[in-house]
């Protein structure tokens, strides 16, 4: 016990709020709009401390051209701290998170005839991150022959980014007429949830 709290000094719980703590929110932040390939303890680690160092960045220019010296009993230096450490790193994380979503940096990485991997880290995260964008008729095609399911996917339905589920709910479910081709919603449905050991393949129509 005595060795836990002599972990817990100040100099050791400010080292966490400076080095940890921010890194941390950065990337939990933006791994909330982007889809992330898995990692080992030591990358993410390295990740954190990564980020949390870009997170200080500006702050610590702006001292060093402003020959400021940071006093922490200020209150406005504290504050500021307080800051840099718990919102500023969401803000830099929606900021980082637009041109990764809209897929700006492949289009650069084009123009200057750089091959890029690309952000989505598997195929279904692809395609669903396309259908997120706008609403898309799919039909999903069960394992064993053991029938088609045709719905609508829109802002309602999810595709489980988990890749030991993938499984999928669809917003609305329709019954479509062999003959006609038509598509009838199906009566009373509040949509359906299909686990991922039942699909077998999916197509998506416009």
């Amino acid at each position: 016990m005595d060795k836990v709290l002599e972990k817990l000094s100040p100099d050791f719980i400010f080292a966490i709020l400076v080095f940890l703590v921010p890194g941390y929110i950065l990337r939990a932040t933006l791994g909330y709009f982007t889809h992330r390939r898995g990692e080992t303890d030591n990358k993410t680690i390295l990740e954190i401390v990564a980020f949390s160092a870009v997170n200080w960045l500006p702050l610590l220019v702006w001292w060093s051209f402003s020959h400021r010296v940071p006093k922490v009993h200020d209150l406005g230096e504290f504050w500021t701290l307080i800051a840099f450490i718990l919102l500023v790193p969401m803000v830099l994380a929606l900021i980082l998170a637009i041109p990764l979503q809209k897929g700006w940096l492949p289009t650069v990485g084009g123009w200057l005839r750089l091959n890029s991997r690309h952000e989505s880290p598997t195929a279904w995260d692809y395609a669903f991150q396309e259908v997120a964008k706008e609403p898309v008729w799919v039909m999903v095609r069960l394992k064993e022959d053991r029938g088609v399911i045709s719905g609508l996917m829109a802002n309602q339905s999810l595709a489980a980014s988990d890749p030991a589920e993938r499984d999928l709910y669809l917003e609305q479910v329709y019954i479509v007429d062999e003959v006609t081709n038509e598509w009838t919603l199906r009566d009373r449905s509040r949509g359906m949830l299909i686990k991922a050991d039942e699909i077998a393949l999916i197509e998506f129509l416009d």
